[in-house]
């Protein structure tokens, strides 16, 4: 479905099957040796919606099974040769001399292709013109070749066909490929670098962001219950709860037989510090409380009796809470936890309406307080998962490996609670957070666009592929998400990176790379055929074109230029001119025509013995 995606988004012509590009392109250009599709494989999958299996099957199936294409169009392949070749005269009439062949006509350029735009979504302006795109990867210290910052069909189809041949200049197109590879490689490492060290794992980033929500948490309800101190000073008694039901809990708990004598002790020390046990109490001097109890035995804490309220209900809890884990398997001190907290919950209410003025101000507020701690960390959703404990454990709900993954699920809600909620009220520990969630999400668009084992010549090695990189984005969630992830300046950097990517990448559609045996052939007769020429005759007649043919192949030096000494000032002309150049989709029906006119000239005695020494004059073509 991807590649389906991506090819609709592409906007491919015509597609090609995969037996048909397996006739027609050798399999090491597209398949490695651990049978993976190369960078080359993933574009030609994509641009013709085929799935990689396919490709795969039609390269291992046997060759009389492959459907054979040497013959198409063989009218067209002809007319590709031809059209450069001068009109064949009658039969009666004598042949021309090769004076008197006409020199070969220019080619006519092609209508310029339309710009091909790779941004998924951007707020600046994508670059048209081979100047723009020339000094927008510049910016990212990344070199493009005539072909990429120009998008013109011609030049990038000749580059790529240079990369292919077993040359000098071939060897050096692929060392700038590999260069190219490092250089965009660095630049992805350098915008990681802009949110956090890139070394640094998703459990140590997850680790971070849950420790910031507990901290904004507990500052909450530290928050919540200033509020009702400040209204208990001001002279309120609505802060005060009743402590029916929690005393009634807690007696029960003092009961049980299942909860330990020390988890118990706690139970007793508690309820005598908030005036819920004892009948006598004296504090010493050093601030030391004894509260006598009925039975005669004494329970002891530092501090006065304090009057359970709105202030200190919170502190109650927290003390039953940590008996958890040393409580017995049934857990029976914990009702007295949700004793507690529908007494505050009906206190709050009832606090926030009876009071006037100051307190009254006061108490609405501390109720919006409640209403907001309860929305961001009680609301049953990612982020009371992410800072709760498994129930009877103190085993996190979610790890920490996995705590920005369980973020990221979805859509764009729990991407934006959690922002809103680390950034609301922003503490040093939260703002790190953050951007520990923005480098994970980054991390995780480029390590998806990692091409493990691309092979630019000289073995595999990782590179980017910007068409895995366009389909990273758009798993992650697209535009949208990212807008929600990404301050402006980041968003639009990660944007420019991904057409940057997709210029040195994605080919333009439809350029492909002439390697079958019938272009390999047409490169080593050339020079050949033009050994010939002074043979005149019928056969120089027809050579005529072929030479013509073989010019163009001797263009490797300048094509090899225009991708390793590509300047500034050179994108600056070509964007003042449109690029000549023949359409490459003619290549190959021009190479199968080149060897079936060699095939028909060297069948003349006049020619084999030249021809013979030509071919071993030790040219290294």
């Amino acid at each position: 479905m991807a590649l389906e995606r991506g090819a609709a988004r592409l906007g491919r012509g015509a597609a090609r099957s995969a037996p048909e590009i397996a006739q027609t392109t050798p399999r090491e250009v597209l398949i490695d040796t651990a049978g993976e599709l190369t960078e080359e494989g993933q574009e030609l999958a994509l641009r013709n919606k085929i799935e990689p299996q396919e490709l795969r099957q039609a390269y291992d199936a046997p060759p009389n099974v492959r459907p054979a294409n040497d013959a198409a169009a063989p009218d067209a392949a002809a007319r590709a040769v031809n059209d450069d070749l001068p009109t064949q005269a009658a039969p009666e009439a004598p042949p021309p001399r090769i004076e008197d062949v006409p020199p070969p006509q220019p080619d006519v350029p092609p209508p310029a292709a339309a710009p091909v735009s790779r941004a998924v979504d951007d707020l600046t302006d994508i670059p048209a013109d081979a100047a723009g795109r020339v000094a927008q990867a510049s910016s990212e210290d990344i070199s493009l070749s005539r072909g990429q910052a120009t998008q013109d069909f011609a030049t990038q189809d000749a580059e790529q066909t240079l990369r292919a041949q077993a040359s000098g200049e071939g060897e050096q197109a692929r060392i700038f490929a590999q260069q190219q590879a490092e250089q965009v490689k660095d630049a992805a490492t350098r915008f990681r670098a802009t949110f956090d060290d890139p070394e640094t794992t998703p459990q140590q980033r997850g680790a971070v962001v849950k420790g910031a929500l507990r901290e904004l948490r507990d500052l909450g309800k530290q928050g919540i219950s200033t509020l009702y101190r400040e209204a208990r000073e001001l002279g309120s008694d609505a802060v005060k709860i009743e402590t029916a039901d929690i005393a009634d809990a807690a007696k029960r708990a003092l009961v049980e037989a299942d909860i330990p004598d020390s988890v118990k002790g706690v139970i007793r020390q508690e309820m005598a510090r908030y005036g819920l046990l004892g009948k006598e109490a004296v504090t010493a001097e050093d601030g030391l409380t004894t509260v006598k109890l009925s039975d005669g035995r004494k329970v002891q804490f530092y501090g006065p009796v304090e009057q359970l309220g709105l202030d200190n209900a919170e502190n109650f809890r927290q003390a039953i809470s940590a008996q958890y884990m040393a409580d017995g398997p049934r857990k029976l001190s914990q009702p007295i936890k949700s004793a507690i907290d529908d007494a505050v919950e009906a206190a709050v209410e009832r606090a926030a309406t009876t009071e006037k003025g100051d307190v009254g101000a006061k108490l609405k507020e501390a109720r919006g307080a409640v209403v907001e701690q309860k929305k961001n960390f009680n609301a049953k959703d990612v982020v009371q998962n992410l800072i709760d404990w498994k129930k009877g454990t103190r085993t996190d709900v979610v790890m920490d490996e996995n705590a920005i993954k369980a973020i990221f699920a979805g859509d764009t809600t729990n991407l934006s609670k959690v922002k809103a909620i680390l950034l609301a009220k922003p503490t040093t520990a939260s703002k790190a957070a953050w951007r520990a969630i923005q480098a994970q999400g980054v991390a995780q668009i480029f390590e998806k666009a990692v091409q493990r084992n691309a092979n630019l010549g000289g073995g595999a090695i990782e590179a980017i592929s910007g068409a895995k990189l366009r389909t990273a984005i758009e798993q992650f969630g697209g535009s949208k998400k990212l807008r929600v992830l990404l301050d402006e300046p980041d968003f639009n950097r990660l944007m420019k990176l991904q057409r940057i990517i997709g210029d040195v990448t994605i080919p333009i559609s439809g350029t492909t790379n002439p390697s079958g045996s019938a272009f390999k052939m047409m490169r080593f007769l050339g020079p050949v055929m033009a050994k010939v020429v002074p043979f005149g005759g019928q056969a120089a007649e027809a050579v005529a074109g072929l030479v013509k043919q073989g010019r163009e192949l001797a263009q490797s030096k300048e094509t090899l230029k225009g991708v390793t000494e590509y300047s500034a000032a050179e994108a600056a002309q070509d964007t003042a001119k449109q690029l000549p150049g023949p359409p490459a989709a003619k290549a190959d029906e021009a190479a199968r025509q080149f060897i079936e006119d060699f095939i028909n000239i060297a069948g003349s005695e006049r020619l084999i013995a030249p021809i013979i020494a030509a071919g071993n004059s030790g040219d290294d073509q």
